[in-house]
């Protein structure tokens, strides 16, 4: 049996989101592949309750602990909705980065009224550190910026994003 976990990011979990991981990797060993949503602001009820909305300094160690014990055991991983400042180390694993680097579109069926989305851009709103950073034209940026997430949170980062696009582009995982 194959079994993957999704999480969506929140306030009340961002700082243990690796203890989760460590848990259900102990438990459950055909757990082989982890994702993680950042939390969508706009969405419904997250709207009306914004405290459920984690800074992402609150998500920033606790994800990078995470991703590091699900490469040590060879479980792979995905992260969506989060830009890459604050996943450099494994920028690989952003699902906009990939959808980006690959060129690539994904369609979504909603239950609800709004029925089937078919997203061809994974842009988001960017900082102004972002025209600095060697990473924008593969970042996603960060969607509700300035609304429920702080521009300063975000900063630029100097490595190679050739790098990146490389390891995309040779993973054998869609």
């Amino acid at each position: 049996m194959t079994c993957d976990v999704n999480t969506v990011i929140c306030a009340q979990n961002a700082d243990h989101l690796d203890e989760t991981v460590r848990t259900i990797v102990s438990r459950f060993d055909f757990v082989r592949h982890f994702v993680w949503n950042n939390i969508d602001p706009k969405m419904n009820r997250v709207a009306e309750n914004p405290h459920t909305v984690a800074r992402l300094a609150d998500l920033e160690l606790s994800l990078h602990r995470a991703v590091r014990l699900l490469e040590s055991t060879g479980r792979s991983y995905r992260v969506e909705r989060l830009p890459l400042c604050y996943m450099a180390d494994f920028a690989h694993a952003s699902t906009e980065t990939r959808k980006i680097v690959k060129g690539e579109e994904r369609t979504v069926n909603f239950l609800d009224e709004k029925g089937e989305i078919r997203q061809t851009s994974f842009f988001h709103d960017k900082a102004e550190v972002c025209k600095h950073c060697r990473f924008d034209p593969i970042c996603a940026g960060l969607y509700d910026l300035g609304g429920a997430y702080d521009p300063a949170e975000l900063h630029a980062v100097f490595l190679d994003p050739e790098d990146v696009i490389r390891r995309i582009k040779e993973d054998p995982e869609v």
